[in-house]
């Protein structure tokens, strides 16, 4: 559902699932209903319009128009390619149809789960809503759909593999995955419809999985006046306060390995900085305050795209992060942009950059007082480099002998920014692909399997074993490396257990890395606005790794590190290849 919107949850036969004798089925049924049509359309789809067309595509979806603006089966084809151009899978044939009505805006989704003691599911013949269709055409209906379809996708791959929903946002792992579980503002009973988090995972599909022609660009030459949450490359996502979907490290992947799909998997591109550098009066065009024309002059570094191709770069102006926001200028490779401006007060500028593919990432917001324009810029990229200060020779890794071979992937192009690593740490052993040719660079890493990675570059010896923990068992592959780990004080566990199969995070990572190194901690190190008192048991070995330069952070208004997100196998190799002489 788009733009402000009301979520209703009704959890029925949750009071018969604690009293009733016989297990029952517990029913959630969701309906997600944007509020701003309710003059229209009171909280529900009109049942008394009649029918004008109707179309059922080869997969049993019926596509309905309400719309005598959408009274041919053409059209109603055209509908159903579009959804089906969205990534689907097998949830796909849980949906039942897609309504065209003809009023009011934005959309509507149906779902239905059930449980019982030992199964679940998502009950079918789901519907979409779409609202409007009088005042639209395909192109703008694009994007409604593949949000609409995102709710579908994400609460069918939630629900069916990870028995969680979004009313429960912090169950299953979604919540590590998107790097938001310690975001207060999030929340299902939130009234900031950008707040909610099944509607942040819709937006989140939109960006990464949607269609081609629901991301595509509008291109902006001046200040307009018309705007639409629509518009891919205006508003890629409602809450700007989060960080875009392409930028979390690995969430892409994570989608792809909860529905078991695949998609070419091209990097984002990095992200740009953007320096506002000051303001211009006078010229050609219409008058602002005073009657002089004004201009912003802008500038930024180009992001830099793992695959090579051109970027595109929109500026954007808003005064909220979960407004809509103004769109100013759309180049393609250009760096450097003058606008004119039309406001007043204080406003918030960004540059998106897209790649060919419909991946978006954005500059930090730059702050700028149109009352008294000054230079303004974003922070720069923060950068603790490996070697300064320099690793103690005894923790550097041998690198493998000149032109020794390094495995092929399947999914490691030549292009990609964790290539290198990937290269160098196959080479020298310490990681090695799946069976079927894959390196696998977005999947999370487990915690017996880093904790295999880092034995296997700086092995024990002869440490003693320690007692076995209560959740290894001696048929696991890792049995004893784990009790040796455990002799030699490189992993303690919790209350005797060590979780062998959960997904390693940055922080457990780094503590388990920095036991391994035995590192002093440096003169000078980095404070990350994230490690807090929470993660005082790895303060200390996040600081004295990022340090050296083994480990870094995300830049931004603040320098942060992600305690609590996992730890991607591409990271892992990049991590590793700062230790190599």
């Amino acid at each position: 559902m788009r733009q402000r919107a009301v979520v209703w949850v009704m959890l029925l036969g949750l009071l018969s699932a604690l009293f009733a004798p016989a297990p029952p089925v517990q029913v959630f049924r969701y309906t997600v209903s944007d509020g701003t049509l309710a003059a229209v359309y009171p909280g529900e789809a009109p049942t008394d319009l009649p029918l004008v067309a109707s179309y059922k595509g080869p997969n049993g979806v019926e596509i309905r128009s309400y719309s005598t603006e959408w009274d041919t089966v053409a059209q109603l084809q055209g509908v159903y390619q579009e959804l089906i151009a969205n990534l689907h899978g097998p949830e796909m044939a849980l949906l039942g149809m897609v309504n065209l009505w003809p009023e009011g805006g934005g959309g509507l989704y149906h779902a239905e789960h059930w449980s019982t003691w030992n199964d679940r599911g998502i009950a079918d013949d789901r519907v979409i809503d779409l609202f409007g269709a009088d005042d639209e055409d395909l192109e703008s209906l694009a994007r409604t759909l593949s949000h609409e379809y995102g709710h579908h996708f994400t609460i069918y791959y939630r629900w069916m593999r990870e028995r969680a929903t979004f009313d429960y946002w912090k169950e299953g792992r979604w919540a590590d995955a998107r790097g938001v579980r310690n975001q207060p503002l999030i929340s299902a009973n939130s009234d900031e419809h950008g707040w909610l988090p099944g509607e942040i995972a819709a937006e989140d599909y939109a960006q990464l999985f949607g269609s081609p022609r629901a991301r595509r660009s509008t291109v902006f030459d001046d200040y307009s006046a018309w705007f639409s949450n629509s518009m891919h490359n205006l508003v890629p996502q409602e809450n700007l306060t989060l960080p875009l979907a392409a930028e979390v490290p690995g969430y892409r992947d994570y989608w792809l390995t909860l529905s078991g799909l695949s998609v070419p998997l091209n990097g984002a591109p990095s992200r740009p900085w953007l320096r506002v550098t000051g303001e211009a009066v006078g010229g050609d065009g219409a008058a602002g305050p005073g009657g002089a024309v004004r201009y912003l002059h802008l500038e930024w570094t180009g992001a830099a795209d793992p695959e090579g191709g051109p970027l595109e770069y929109t500026v954007v102006s808003y005064t909220d992060p979960l407004g809509l926001p103004i769109g100013h200028l759309t180049v393609t490779g250009q760096t450097s942009a003058r606008i004119r401006v039309w406001e007043d007060g204080v406003r918030n500028y960004r540059v998106f950059a897209k790649d060919v593919g419909g991946l978006i990432v954005s500059s930090p917001a730059v702050e700028v007082n149109l009352d008294q324009p000054v230079e303004a810029s974003a922070p720069p990229p923060a950068s603790w480099a490996p070697g300064q200060p320099a690793l103690p020779g005894r923790v550097l890794l041998a690198r493998p002998p000149a032109g020794a071979p390094a495995p092929s992937f399947s999914d490691v192009g030549r292009g990609e920014w964790f290539t290198g690593a990937v290269d160098l740490v196959s080479a020298a052993g310490l990681m090695n692909g799946y069976p079927d040719g894959r390196f696998g660079p977005e999947s999370p890493v487990r915690r017996a399997e880093f904790l295999a990675v880092v034995m296997r570059a700086y092995p024990l010896g002869g440490a003693s074993p320690g007692d076995p923990f209560a959740d290894v068992p001696p048929g696991h592959w890792a049995y004893d490396l784990i009790r040796q780990a455990r002799g030699a004080g490189l992993v303690q566990g919790d209350q005797n257990r060590f979780n062998p199969d959960g997904w390693i995070t940055r922080a457990e990572m780094a503590v388990l890395l920095h036991r391994a190194l035995r590192l002093e901690r440096p003169g000078t190190a980095p404070n990350f606005s994230d490690v807090g008192p929470a993660f005082v048991w790895a303060k200390d070995a996040i600081e004295t790794l990022a340090g050296y330069g083994v480990i870094l952070g995300f830049p931004g208004a603040e320098l942060r590190f992600g305690p609590e997100m996992l730890s991607y196998r591409h990271q892992v190799a990049t991590i590793l290849s700062r230790l190599f002489r």
